[in-house]
């Protein structure tokens, strides 16, 4: 079988999110003679992905010709739209599900979001509209663009709890558009629990470093845990890179924060292996691929319910924390708990360890290989 993955860029393993899902698909795919192939509509400087048999891009405006030959060529059998971008699913989806009506090829559309996640966001027009009473033009423009994605053989969405979100905007679609199919385990291994005798006292933000993953929040936090003088022996190490860190760094400054280092956009994995707690601070997410990569290296995650999805791979308390949305005060105190009480982190990051594993690739990919199984033979 052959797959095309039809992205907003060239796909990098450094990348997170989006990018770190379809690299890593494509890994598993290979594994089981399934080929994969990639259009992308913008290219990278950062190193590309070999995982692809043979990339186009879509650039221009009459594309169409140079697509529907490679899926001849190539014999594609089934499109995966990993768009997020507006302006490309507006211009791509309808055109691609357009040019496959005439021949043996199906359009899957996986949306890596949580729907409506516009309205949580940070960004200055967001926050001007809802203070303006305005909130019903953002769902508005929310409905326009995820009404696109109805051309598409099925919609995938990251959770089950995410149907009915989605059908508020998009309309009452029929249960069967949709399939659910959560993202993988990140990395190959789950650690041993032999790996919470050497953790640190060390905590870990994973994170693109924008607003809407509220670092600004997490800095807060960290402010009011190194005020207590309590913790004096913890670190707070900060991985990632993104438009908002001179601005970060210039707030943790500001906030006279001294156990705190920004480590950088690198690979995360010895930080998850040496630390013992896992911060989420987010607006939103479509999954939090970071809970699980904290969970799998016994890294105990707590954040904010702020996403439905969340209950999918924290349950509170027995493998995780999950604290009330914006409750910052209350954040300060589940944190404070885990770190004096190394009993109750030990306890948590043993559940982690066993239950994360119902997110390997073996188990995810069991339904990936389902759907493409029925899609071909529909």
């Amino acid at each position: 079988m052959n797959i095309l993955f039809i992205t907003d860029a060239d796909i990098s393993p450094l990348d997170g999110g989006v990018e770190r899902v379809t690299n890593n698909l494509a890994v598993e795919f290979k594994k089981r003679n399934i080929n994969s192939y990639l259009a992308f509509v913008s290219t990278i400087t950062t190193p590309s992905s070999q995982e692809f048999i043979d990339k186009i891009q879509l650039k221009g405006t009459n594309w169409e010709n140079l697509l529907l030959n490679f899926l001849n060529n190539n014999h594609i059998h089934c499109i995966i739209v990993n768009v997020m971008k507006k302006k490309n699913i507006k211009n791509i989806l309808p055109r691609v599900y357009h040019i496959t009506r005439n021949i043996n090829c199906k359009v899957l559309f996986c949306y890596h979001s949580m729907p409506g996640y516009e309205i949580y966001g940070n960004q200055f027009i967001i926050r001007f509209l809802k203070w303006l009473g305005f909130s019903f033009i953002i769902k508005k423009i929310i409905s326009l663009k995820l009404k696109y994605t109805l051309y598409s053989d099925k919609i995938i969405l990251l959770s089950k709890e995410y149907i009915s979100i989605y059908q508020k905007f998009v309309g009452k679609q029929a249960n069967e558009k949709f399939g659910c199919i959560p993202n993988a385990l990140s990395f190959n291994e789950i650690a041993n629990e032999n790996i919470l005798q050497t953790k640190e006292k060390e905590i870990l933000i994973v994170a693109r470093l924008d607003e809407n993953k509220r670092i600004s929040l997490a800095l807060k936090i960290w402010q009011k845990i190194e005020i207590s003088n309590l913790f004096n022996d913890w670190a707070l190490k900060i991985v990632g890179g993104g438009g908002d860190e001179k601005k970060l760094k210039h707030l943790s400054k500001k906030l006279k924060l001294k156990n705190i280092s920004f480590e950088g956009k690198q690979n995360p994995i010895e930080y998850y292996k040496k630390a013992s707690i896992f911060m989420m601070t987010s607006a939103y997410e479509g999954w939090g691929l970071t809970l699980t990569e904290a969970q799998q290296n016994g890294c105990v995650p707590i954040a904010f319910n702020s996403y439905a999805s969340l209950m999918d791979i924290i349950d509170d308390q027995q493998n995780g924390v999950i604290v009330n949305n914006n409750k910052i005060d209350e954040y300060v105190e589940a944190l404070k708990e885990l770190m004096q009480n190394k009993e109750k982190r030990i306890f948590l990051a043993k559940n982690g360890l066993i239950n994360c594993a119902r997110y390997h690739s073996e188990k995810v990919m069991e339904k990936w290989v389902g759907l493409l199984g029925n899609l071909k033979s529909s």
